[in-house]
């Protein structure tokens, strides 16, 4: 999800040459040279750029900038349109094109970073439009059935005039639709299709918000400021009378006009445009040229590797496994690996959480300030979600980042893989490198939230190993949770590939999964979907764990005795999540200064 920085944050970027000369990085010890007035210049030119880049971005996602704190505005949501999609991307060129015209012998070590990771944007923007989803991918993973349930939780309601702009959102509700109904339209023309399966998902999340009660909506589950009385009743007017009208409309139009027509072939390779957009979307997400037949075996590599660590554990527990699939077996087939209730989930979350949080001064120097909390996702869509996933706090802290868990079905929940799950998701894993790009002070905001994926997942996978050398996992059975997640994480480089490469089918990529992991049959499924409406986006994972165990590696062999932990994960952390590329020649810049 792409997060936004309000504007008095903005604001108090643009200030000294001196600080813009370091804006984007780590400050280097001692005293840093004042910049001559070309120099200066050029960091100005820079951090203009980057303001330029964030107002475009609240205006081209307005819930999101809510979601950040940015209320300018409220009144309105994203415009879905092709035509709004290409004046986005021509306008991100736009800028970077006077980036391209900075010279970067100009710009500071970081600053040079910066520069290149927008030109990278501009040019993974225009790339990602070879793609057209918006004219074909309706999925349960977006689109209005998930999105619109999320604007009363960021759309938080502090006074009356809260109330008069989310009635007007809610009102633009069903031009939206329309317009989401007229995209469908043209991919239809053009023989772009949705994969049925995942437009079965959708519909189904419509039907379930429909016949929902008009005062369990969850469009009226309105975030109000404790203690404050306001009147809500043109906000519950307009979701009945305009929004859930408009949604049934939808819903029809998808299951009269799209469904009949959608296709079986899950793979991007059944679409005109299949072959570029995989590319499009390998470059996006990884951040680096990898092609999907190294992709691949990299994979089946590194599912290799972890069955080898399931082997020990079962070794070390005296089970009588002879092969990774016997020790999956064991694990799964035992009734004590489940969760028995929801609130034994949460409780063992909880527990998890604290624990982590309490080691992690041991190896890292510097830590968010921003609170985590576990929340149990809502019942409407936790049927057809991930076990569980991160959402950042607004930068604002008007409430805490939180860890959404999956309770549905717990009895199917296992929890063996509880523990690593948490170190991924949480602390050490996303809240940590999230939370403390977010509040650092002296990067750019636009650095600051860069959502770079490789990075992003890279370092979540990383914190899983990560915990198991802080001595996080609680009992060997934990510990066989920690290499069943590498072996998923391998298994998505050789499913999305095969996928989106090779031409698998959703049945060939479920039996794959299922051999080579405990995921249960329910939750692979929705793995499997995932995958099929968001190609490339699980290669990221692996790819970017492999890219910072290496960069360690070389600066614990470099350093020898010298080499700090703590300091490795505050310099890797310091920048934001940067392409892997880039990531590479600023840590390798910091371990020549070290030397």
């Amino acid at each position: 999800m792409k997060t936004l920085q309000p504007t008095v944050h903005r604001a108090v970027v643009v200030c000294s040459a001196l600080l813009l000369a370091s804006a984007c990085g780590t400050p280097p010890s001692g005293q840093t040279p004042m910049p001559n007035p070309e120099q200066a210049q050029a960091e100005q030119r820079l951090a203009a750029l980057l303001d330029q880049l964030w107002e475009l971005d609240a205006s081209r996602w307005p819930l999101e900038a809510t979601y950040q704190g940015d209320r300018r505005f409220d009144r309105t949501l994203a415009d879905p349109s092709s035509e709004a999609a290409d004046a986005y991307a021509t306008q991100v060129e736009a800028i970077a094109e006077q980036a391209q015209e900075i010279a970067p012998e100009l710009l500071a070590d970081a600053s040079q970073d910066t520069r290149a990771m927008v030109l990278l944007a501009a040019k993974n923007t225009r790339a990602m439009r070879a793609c057209k989803v918006e004219l074909w991918s309706i999925d349960g993973l977006s689109g209005p059935q998930v999105d619109y349930p999320m604007i009363p939780i960021f759309h938080t309601i502090r006074s009356q005039e809260d109330v008069v702009t989310l009635e007007a959102r809610y009102a633009t509700i069903p031009h939206q639709l329309e317009q989401l109904k007229a995209n469908a339209e043209s991919g239809l023309e053009m023989g772009l299709t949705p994969v049925r399966v995942n437009l079965e998902r959708a519909l189904k999340q419509l039907d379930a918000m429909l016949v929902t009660p008009l005062d369990k909506d969850p469009l009226l589950a309105l975030s109000i400021d404790a203690g404050l009385t306001v009147d809500v009743s043109a906000v519950r007017q307009a979701v009945e009378t305009e929004v859930r009208p408009a949604l049934a409309s939808y819903r029809d139009f998808l299951r009269d006009v799209v469904l009949p027509v959608a296709r079986e072939e899950v793979g991007l390779g059944a679409l005109s445009v299949g072959v570029a957009c995989y590319r499009a979307q390998l470059d996006y997400h990884i951040g680096a040229s990898y092609s999907p037949e190294v992709l691949h075996q990299v994979g089946l590599d590194e599912l290799r590797s972890a069955q080898v660590g399931m082997m020990e554990v079962a070794e070390e527990l005296g089970l009588a496994a002879q092969t990774p699939r016997e020790v999956i077996d064991a694990f799964r087939d035992d009734p004590s690996s489940y969760a028995p209730d929801a609130e034994t989930l949460l409780e063992l979350n909880a527990e998890t959480l604290r624990r982590a949080e309490a080691a992690v001064p041991r190896v890292f120097g510097h830590l968010p300030r921003t609170p985590i909390r576990v929340h149990e996702m809502e019942s409407h869509r936790s049927q057809d979600a991930p076990a569980a996933y991160y959402y950042e706090a607004p930068d604002d802290l008007s409430r805490p980042a939180y860890y959404y868990v999956n309770t549905y079905l717990p009895e199917t929940r296992p929890l063996y893989d509880l523990e690593a799950l948490a170190f991924h998701e949480a602390v050490p894993g996303h809240h940590l490198q999230i939370a403390l790009a977010k509040e650092a002070g002296d990067v750019h905001p636009w650095r600051r939230k860069a959502g770079q994926t490789a990075f992003v997942e890279g370092w979540a996978l990383y914190s899983e190993l990560l915990a198991d050398e802080l001595g996080l996992y609680t009992s060997p059975t934990t510990r066989f949770g920690m290499y069943n997640f590498q072996a998923w994480r391998a298994a998505r480089l050789v499913i999305d590939t095969g996928i989106h490469h090779y031409g698998w089918t959703r049945a060939e990529a479920l039996e794959f999964l299922l051999a080579n992991t405990s995921l249960p049959e329910h939750e692979a499924a929705n793995e499997v979907d995932r995958y099929i409406a968001w190609p490339g986006q699980a290669l990221a994972y692996m790819v970017g764990r492999r890219e910072i165990q290496s960069l360690r590696q070389e600066a614990e062999l470099v350093l020898g005795d010298q080499f700090n932990l703590s300091e490795f994960h505050d310099r890797l952390l310091a920048g934001g999540a940067m392409p892997l590329t880039l990531l590479r020649e600023n840590m390798e810049r910091w371990l020549k200064s070290k030397q």
